[in-house]
């Protein structure tokens, strides 16, 4: 191959190519230099190459070569403005490699191409762009622009509609600052990240919040826009406001879980005939379902339209306690009106009544056969946005729960009338049968012939005795009935006339039986009135005679205490017997269990079986427990508690 001159083929180059040191300062450029920025080569070289550049391209040219001479990665093509002899501006290419010299010096050696001619091109471009631009901002789809920053470079018509802002409100702006809620910002920004580290197009719908606040649902395209070089530079978002379609697609999915949940308490409620299990089923479903923190039931009386608060479920949270937060103004109109209450209400309504520190609260009528069984109130301390579907649902929710606490009120009525039958069956079968069998016997011998009228007179009036016994044993066992019952009126009975009268029956029953009250105990009693009734001392008589059994001849130790901080006061009767062990001590009040140990010889005969019933219903307690703490075998302690009345208490 011959000898081929490359200097003549640099020096003839229609590019221009120059030489530069580590410095920069250009150690050649062939004549084309002059063409190109007019400097003839004695005045470009020997100058540092960045004095021919623009501010802006020198910060850039100098980067990329400062890197290039290390040995760093730097584009080996970049765009360059050049500053003419005569003041015009030259949009150049360069392309630059590195040389090392023989002595390891290094030098660049680059190609400087003049591109001036394609800004023509450009401005052909740049009014096609245009008339694309117009037809996008007037688009009724929503496009939005974004460079990496995620500035907003593009902002249409459709994005206006859908948003609120204005172009001129947000181009230069950050769409995460604008649109995406703080709390979810760094998601959107981490997900932009990957889509433009993968640049591969991204769907989807976002939620982002208009001007005013509001969450707006787009259904987005999302492609990278790149420029001549292939490289990313932006992003360009093409979509639709699709937030009615969200909304009534949530609307739906709502209503299908709310018939769900209607389902799901419908089946805890029909689980159980008892009305605290049924309630314990389906309220938590109910409230929790729609974010209350705490619920309660209250049932409602039908004759004086009274309510009794029956269960409460929920936190301890005591600014949810729903049993502070039934004003009388609300109780009445869900009686009256039958239809479910919300607070605030759909229109932003608040009872003056209802308590500020509350967020919310529903308050449902549990209707059934009969008309309003009781009332559910469920509260939370958060705000709730009530909407009319959730009144539909409430009404629904009242129908299926007051039907089922219907059932179980009603169930629970025939099982106490079943009991009460039973247990006068049981009256008339032993006791009063026990009361006739003297009668019978008596009458018998006085119509013996045999007689003479004296003894004929005796047997005739023990006879009479023997009615006499039963007519007080029946007005007492009534007595003791209507309290088993609850048609003993609740009211202030001094508890020392009703403990007097106990003992002394008691001991007129047993001869020779010793009850000791202490004097203390005397001075508590004689001072107070507690809530009872007719019944309280038949009460006490039923479990001193229980203690004189299974004590004498030791003495049985009546205790009386007040404990005003609870508004309560306890009867203490304790006996010597032996004692009864804890697995009976659950059993002792039970009919079953008074008609296999307890059952006196003489008496009522019904003994401790009816006396936790007429105790409950005065609002008290009734239990056993050692008389030595720890050893059964030394006996029991019966204790009634029942509530001060409020003028004692």
């Amino acid at each position: 191959m011959e000898p081929f001159d490359f200097r003549t083929l640099v020096e003839n180059s229609r590019d221009t190519i120059y030489l530069l040191d580590s410095s920069g300062t250009v150690l050649y450029a062939n004549p084309a230099i002059e063409d190109l920025l007019g400097y003839k080569r004695e005045e470009f070289t020997g100058r540092n190459l960045f004095d021919f550049q623009t501010s802006e391209s020198r910060i850039i040219s100098e980067d990329n070569f400062r890197r290039r001479v290390r040995g760093e990665a730097s584009p080996a093509r970049y765009m360059v403005d050049f500053v003419m002899k005569g003041g015009g501006i030259k949009h150049c290419e360069i392309f630059a490699t590195i040389i090392k010299g023989e002595g390891g010096s290094i030098f660049v050696q680059a190609i400087l191409r003049d591109m001036t001619a394609h800004e023509e091109l450009k401005r052909g471009l740049e009014r096609e762009r245009k008339k694309v631009e117009t037809l996008v901002n007037t688009s009724v789809a929503v496009v939005v622009g974004l460079d990496l920053d995620a500035n907003i470079t593009m902002f249409n018509r459709g994005a206006e509609v859908a948003t609120g802002y204005s172009q001129d409100e947000v181009l230069g702006r950050s769409m995460f600052g604008l649109f995406v809620p703080i709390e979810r910002r760094a998601v959107f920004m981490e997900g932009m990240r990957r889509f433009v580290e993968g640049q591969t197009p991204m769907k989807g719908a976002w939620m982002i919040q208009n001007k005013s606040g509001q969450p707006v649902h787009l259904s987005f395209d999302i492609n990278l826009v790149k420029d001549e070089e292939g490289k990313a530079v932006g992003s360009l978002a093409i979509g639709q406001d699709v937030t009615e379609h969200v909304r009534l697609e949530r609307t739906l999915k709502k209503q299908n879980d709310t018939l769900e949940m209607l389902g799901a308490v419908s089946l805890a409620t029909s689980s159980s005939l008892d009305a605290q299990e049924l309630l314990s089923s389906g309220l938590p479903i109910l409230f929790q379902f729609f974010g209350f923190e705490h619920a309660s039931v209250y049932l409602v009386d039908g004759a004086n339209l009274k309510l009794d608060r029956i269960i409460s479920v929920g936190g301890e949270n005591k600014t949810v306690d729903t049993g502070r937060v039934l004003p009388e103004e609300i109780r009445k109109r869900i009686l009256s009106e039958r239809r479910p209450i919300v607070v605030p209400g759909i229109d932003g309504e608040r009872p003056e009544a209802f308590p500020p520190e509350l967020g919310s609260a529903a308050f449902l009528p549990l209707i059934g056969n009969r008309g309003v069984v009781g009332i559910l109130c469920m509260c939370s301390s958060r705000p709730i946005a009530f909407t009319p579907s959730d009144l539909y649902f409430f009404e629904a929710g009242s129908r299926i729960m007051g039907y089922a606490l219907e059932n179980s009120l009603l169930h629970q009525s025939l099982q106490k009338t079943f009991e009460h039958v039973e247990l006068y069956s049981d009256i008339l079968l032993h006791d009063i049968l026990n009361y006739m069998m003297p009668v019978r016997a008596y009458m018998g011998l006085a119509v013996d012939q045999k007689l003479d009228q004296e003894e004929r007179g005796r047997f005739l009036e023990k006879a009479v005795g023997a009615v006499d016994r039963m007519s007080i044993f029946i007005d007492r066992v009534r007595v003791l009935l209507h309290a088993i019952e609850g048609r003993d009126t609740n009211s202030p009975v001094p508890l020392g006339g009703s403990l007097r009268e106990a003992i002394d029956i008691a001991k007129g029953r047993y001869t020779g039986a010793e009850i000791v009250l202490d004097e203390e105990s005397k001075r508590i009693a004689e001072g107070i009135s507690v809530v009872a009734g007719k019944a309280l001392h038949q009460i006490f008589l039923n479990i001193l005679t229980n203690a004189i059994k299974h004590s004498a001849p030791e003495p049985v130790e009546v205790k009386v205490r007040k404990d005003a901080e609870r508004g309560t006061c306890s009867v203490e009767i304790a006996d010597r017997g032996p004692g009864i062990s804890d697995e009976k001590k659950k059993l002792i009040f039970s009919k079953h269990y008074a008609e296999d140990t307890v059952k006196a010889k003489k008496g009522t005969g019904i003994g401790l079986a009816i006396v936790e019933t007429p105790v409950r219903n005065y609002g008290g307690k009734v239990w056993v427990e050692d008389r030595v703490p720890g050893d059964h075998s030394k006996g029991a302690k019966f204790v009634v508690e029942l509530r001060l009345a409020g003028e004692a208490a």
